[in-house]
């Protein structure tokens, strides 16, 4: 199951549980995770739980597919002054079929990715956020009407 997928559905707030190895791995998953979070590959993780795992080390997307993860989280703040590094990042980590987690941490950051990465460009991506509860989503100017789904709104 894809990371985003796992995190949208059913009722409530997903957990994702911060874990440093596989024991505790297993134990989270038992108690009823929706994911794990890891900083560092362990090992044979993929052996012991079915759940989504989410790569928080810093580094590239490549070092997250290597290591078996379904996501990884790209940290705005790590662009720095690379005005194509947040766009190379995500691009690279998508082509990788990973799910990108996008950290901003100031209001300055969330609207330079919402910029740069136009988070919502698909039908699939408007129904992850509906199953997720958000109510509406602001998009560019562009041919709407693969966003709407079954049918446009009158207007």
């Amino acid at each position: 199951m894809r990371f985003s997928q796992a995190i949208s559905e059913g009722d409530g707030i997903s957990l994702i549980v911060d874990v440093a190895d596989v024991d505790a791995a297993r134990a989270a998953a038992s108690q009823g995770a929706e994911a794990v979070s890891v900083e560092v590959a362990l090992g044979d993780l993929r052996e012991v739980i079915d759940l989504p795992v989410l790569w928080r080390a810093s580094g590239l997307p490549s070092e997250a597919a290597v290591a078996g993860a379904d996501a990884w989280v790209i940290s705005v703040g790590a662009a720095g002054d690379d005005g194509t590094w947040l766009v190379r990042q995500h691009d690279e980590g998508l082509a990788l079929g990973l799910d990108c987690v996008v950290e901003v941490r100031s209001e300055e950051e969330l609207e330079l990715a919402l910029e740069q990465l136009d988070p919502v460009s698909s039908r699939a991506q408007v129904d992850e956020l509906e199953r997720a509860g958000v109510d509406a989503v602001i998009v560019g100017a562009r041919n709407v009407a693969g966003l709407v789904g079954d049918a446009a709104p009158p207007v």
